[in-house]
């Protein structure tokens, strides 16, 4: 008992210095932050952003340093110039031993705005969540989540999304050789009005990939340019869309045009595809003669009865092809 009072004190006093220098250093790594925040609003701008904000907090002690900013605006973003992008409250956060490994939210959603073409787009979030992940083959590894989505060009066609993952591996040496990877999924997209038999919701948009080449930062149809002239691509590992009773699973490389407009080829596997060529027609894609023309020649090609059907599949030239006839138009792409 005595040998064990012996070991107390100095005990007591190693927890004291280790809580002394874990609070050294949480307070050493909170001013960092906030003031990095303080600088960048005093200054209204950096590296081109503008940030706007209210008012200022640190918080989270023991476990997370925590910034928080109240009433947050960005704008000036080199890719979308137009674009506006507020938030009534942003949380900054991260552990005191492990500041690379941060957390970005929106706890109040958010909200934003960006010119295209004579109109503006909208797009709103009850709450986003974007992170740092673990780091991947010499790439940094970032995830951003959002649920309660709305955007729109105008109320009357808005697009509603239960939620929205992306996750993104950035190299660390950055240039035209690049491969950015991407994974991204959309749940529960509900479309302005029902399309033919397969209803107005789509239940799960999937796309997992690698983006080739240099994306500038200049205004987005700037940049697309410049990446399609740098012989840029999209490789889809895996791209898979599941709409009611049409699943549609597919794998391909993707790009864009001289018309900056998107080209494809896929080899796809489609289930209940006479239900696809129906919601055409009710879209407009397709007209209903036409419709009955894919329906007979797809038969032939092994699609009888709305089962699967495999078969390449091109976009180009502001069609979509199966096999070497056409199926519809694609919608032409004003880029920001």
């Amino acid at each position: 008992m005595h040998r064990y009072r012996r070991l107390a004190r100095p005990l007591g006093i190693v927890a004291v210095l280790a809580i002394a220098a874990y609070t050294g250093l949480w307070y050493w790594q909170g001013s960092i932050a906030r003031e990095r925040v303080d600088a960048a609003l005093a200054k209204g701008q950096v590296d081109g952003l503008r940030m706007t904000g209210s008012k200022i907090s640190l918080g989270g002690y023991p476990f997370w340093v925590e910034v928080k900013l109240e009433d947050g605006a960005l704008s000036g973003l080199s890719r979308f110039p137009g674009a506006r992008i507020t938030a009534p409250l942003v949380v900054f956060r991260y552990h005191p031993l492990t500041p690379g490994k941060w957390t970005l939210s929106t706890p109040k959603g958010l909200s934003a705005e960006l010119p295209v073409g004579g109109s503006t787009a909208t797009f709103s979030a009850l709450e986003l969540t974007a992170d740092v992940g673990p780091r991947q083959d010499a790439a940094s590894t970032f995830n951003i989540r959002a649920g309660g989505i709305t955007m729109a060009t105008n109320p009357a066609n808005s697009v509603k999304l239960r939620s929205i993952r992306l996750r993104l591996e950035v190299p660390d040496k950055q240039g035209p050789e690049q491969h950015v990877g991407f994974g991204l999924a959309l749940d529960g997209v509900t479309l302005p009005r029902r399309m033919g038999p397969l209803g107005p919701v789509i239940d799960l948009v999937e796309f997992e990939g690698q983006f080739q080449g240099d994306l500038p930062h200049q205004r987005l149809s700037v940049a697309l340019a410049a990446w399609r002239d740098g012989g840029g691509t999209v490789e889809l590992r895996h791209a898979h869309i599941g709409w009611d009773r049409l699943q549609l699973d597919a794998q391909g490389t993707a790009a864009l045009d001289h018309d900056m407009q998107p080209e494809a080829a896929f080899t796809a596997e489609v289930h209940d595809w006479t239900a696809a060529l129906d919601a055409l027609v009710d879209g407009g894609s397709l007209e209903p003669k036409a419709a009955d023309y894919a329906k007979f020649g797809l038969t032939l090609l092994g699609g009888g009865g709305g089962e699967s059907l495999k078969a390449p599949i091109a976009v180009q030239n502001g069609q979509v092809y199966v096999e070497k006839a056409k199926l519809a138009k694609f919608p032409h792409i004003d880029w920001p």
